[in-house]
């Protein structure tokens, strides 16, 4: 025997005649709107030359929904003299962190990663 308590009285009575609880609504949560930040870079926005240089350091945007993302204040600069400087995302922050795995391991333990 089941409790009252233990489910809607709708399903309760259709447990009785015989027929199966009605299925709950799915609940569909949407993605989070990512936060604006006025010097968010994109990993397409990094050059490709050899790395001289790079700084990152651990930085979280809040977005107008109260929702905390993650990423990273980055500074790069390429043997040719280009520079990037900007917010990076944490998906596109691992993404440079392989690359620069391969290419310069040290700098990774320069920064403690």
């Amino acid at each position: 025997m089941i409790p009252k308590d233990a489910v809607s009285l709708e399903n309760f009575e259709r447990m009785e005649r015989g027929l199966p609880p009605r299925a709950r609504p799915k609940v569909v949560r949407t993605e989070p709107i990512p936060p604006v930040v006025p010097d968010q870079i994109a990993f397409k926005d990094i050059p490709t030359g050899e790395l001289h240089e790079f700084n990152a350091r651990s930085c979280t945007h809040k977005n107008s929904e109260g929702s905390w993302f993650t990423g990273y204040n980055v500074f790069l600069e390429t043997r040719d003299g280009k520079t990037v400087q900007g917010w990076l995302p944490e998906g596109e922050f691992i993404k440079l962190k392989l690359r620069i795995q391969v290419e310069k391991p040290e700098f990774l333990k320069k920064i403690g990663l």
